[in-house]
């Protein structure tokens, strides 16, 4: 046997003597990376079967999501947690209120289309800041 192979049977056995030695320890890293690939692929596949239905604007390194729709006094809508523009168009809300405003609204970071970077801690300052940033371009 040459000395290569001895060396990757020495980590083989290693790492089972490990698995056998810490059982639940894996089992849980297991279970949390299969968790983390399944939440990847949803994503992906939510975004393959709703896609964008506005424009998007780069402020500060974000990519933001928006309609902008109708014309007149401006009237912003944000949504709440847990949910995106999407649910202020099935609602005919942007449709209605564009018949007398002009009407802009914005996926916040993180959610529907906009892009939400680890890098910043996205307090309601934060994201309002944001937002206020991209209604100024």
């Amino acid at each position: 046997m040459n000395f290569l192979a001895t060396g990757a049977t020495r980590q083989l056995s290693s790492a089972v003597d490990t698995v056998k030695a810490h059982p639940i320890a894996f089992g849980v890293v297991a279970t949390l990376a299969a968790m983390a690939i399944a939440n990847r692929y949803l994503a992906k596949k939510a975004e393959r079967e709703n896609p964008p239905t506005g424009h998007f604007v780069t402020i500060k390194g974000v990519r933001l999501h928006y309609v902008d729709q109708g014309s007149g006094t401006p009237l912003v809508l944000l949504h709440g947690n847990g949910s995106m523009i999407q649910d202020f168009q099935s609602s005919g809300l942007i449709d209605l209120a564009a018949n007398d405003y002009r009407v802009i609204a914005f996926d916040r970071p993180g959610y529907g289309h906009s892009d939400r970077p680890r890098s910043t801690i996205w307090s309601p300052e934060a994201q309002a800041e944001l937002i206020h940033a991209a209604l100024l371009r």
